[in-house]
């Protein structure tokens, strides 16, 4: 990504053509679809670059210091192409925002949990429109997303090759739970569970796990929880999360009934 923007900015001081802009990165090595470039032009002027764009036209508006571009080689094992393609995608189907696209990355990306729980909390909140508190830490869970009818208890797991069954992970969601059952300060003194809206009904709190994908024997842990606290929950991939939130922009979802959603399996909003 930093060589691909590198480049856009060379050819920025070169052309004020999208097209021919375009045909240069091809030229070098990038086939990233269209709008991978756009949200790139987007990036840079994020980073406080101006680049004004009017259609097929675009003006760098500052004076750039040169700079040198690292020789690389551009294979596939240097550019994950499926992740790129599966962005475009999502970026051309939804009215999202390129920062909640960027889940389709951090959610395969172990080293960017606290991303995935910071950046999930966030669409929650601005885009389905719930109340959405980010947690985390010690006896915590990531994070609680509610309204004053229903509450969910949230863990978020980024993993690479996809979440399987952990015994161990369950009995900690088992734990928070039990704890927002008890409201017990001696058994938690964290007392995280006093962010929820203090009228949302006891049998109206439900668990649910978000994580790249979910593999091997996950829907047991889904049964076991549920058997083991009497809490309905589930749990829902980041490609169901962003299409959840994209049907929620359209009219499609109503956020207030995510609760009929919890059914103890995987979650499914758009098929």
């Amino acid at each position: 990504m930093r060589t691909r923007r590198s480049y856009i900015l060379k050819y920025l001081q070169e052309t004020k053509s999208f097209n021919v802009l375009i045909d240069k990165l091809r030229q070098i090595g990038f086939q990233d679809d269209m709008k991978i470039i756009e949200n790139d032009i987007k990036g840079l002027n994020t980073f406080g670059i101006r680049i004004d764009i009017d259609g097929d036209k675009l003006e760098l508006k500052d004076l750039l210091v040169d700079f040198t571009i690292p020789a690389l080689n551009l294979t596939q094992e240097l550019k994950d192409l499926e992740t790129e393609r599966r962005k475009a995608e999502f970026m051309n189907k939804t009215d999202l925002s390129a920062k909640y696209i960027e889940l389709l990355e951090i959610a395969y990306d172990g080293k960017r949990n606290r991303d995935f729980e910071i950046v999930t909390a966030e669409l929650f909140k601005k885009v389905y429109g719930l109340q959405s508190i980010l947690l985390g830490g010690g006896r915590k869970p990531d994070a609680i997303v509610f309204t004053d009818k229903f509450g969910f208890i949230i863990d978020t797991k980024a993993y690479g090759e996809g979440y399987s069954k952990s015994i161990s992970q369950a009995d900690e969601m088992i734990r928070y739970i039990e704890d927002n059952k008890r409201r017990d300060i001696n058994r938690n003194p964290t007392e995280w569970w006093i962010d929820f809206d203090p009228i949302i009904p006891q049998n109206q709190f439900y668990f649910m796990w978000v994580s790249s994908k979910f593999v091997g024997r996950f829907q047991e842990q889904l049964d076991y929880t549920a058997s083991q606290t009497s809490t309905n929950g589930g749990a829902l991939n980041v490609e169901q999360l962003l299409l959840g939130a994209d049907a929620v922009l359209k009219g499609i979802l109503d956020a207030n009934t995510l609760p009929l959603y919890m059914k103890n399996k995987e979650i499914e909003f758009i098929s």
